[in-house]
């Protein structure tokens, strides 16, 4: 709170420096998260194993590694997790939790998503 007061506090120049920062940091976890999801492989050792960390959230099990640029949420309330520790596979992995059954309650969404999708993504396409 100190420092949001004290960029306040300092008048125009302390909003503009304020709203830079909120600028600058939104752009650096925006990059983050995009290469995590584009066939890039990054050369930076820790930025390979965020993304590493979190296609385990989304290709594994998506109730956990949230994190996009750090562990420290993940570890702080224990959703940080390496893959040998939940070996399997969640249900909702690939829809990331869009079941038959939020479907039926939310049909709305399936009609306007071309419905629910339960086979392995790379197949879904074939025949």
């Amino acid at each position: 709170g100190w420092a949001i007061g004290s960029f306040w506090g300092a008048g125009p120049s302390g909003a503009a420096i304020a709203f830079a920062t909120g600028l600058l940091t939104t752009c650096f976890y925006e990059f983050c998260h995009c290469i995590q999801h584009l066939a890039y492989k990054p050369k930076s050792k820790w930025l390979a194993e965020m993304k590493k960390r979190h296609m385990a959230h989304h290709f594994h099990d998506e109730s956990g590694n949230f994190g996009i640029t750090t562990f420290f949420w993940d570890k702080l309330f224990g959703t940080h997790y390496d893959r040998p520790e939940r070996p399997k596979k969640s249900p909702t992995v690939f829809n990331l939790g869009y079941t038959p059954e939020v479907a039926e309650r939310w049909p709305h969404v399936a009609k306007l998503s071309g419905g629910v999708q339960t086979a392995h993504p790379r197949k879904r396409g074939e025949g």
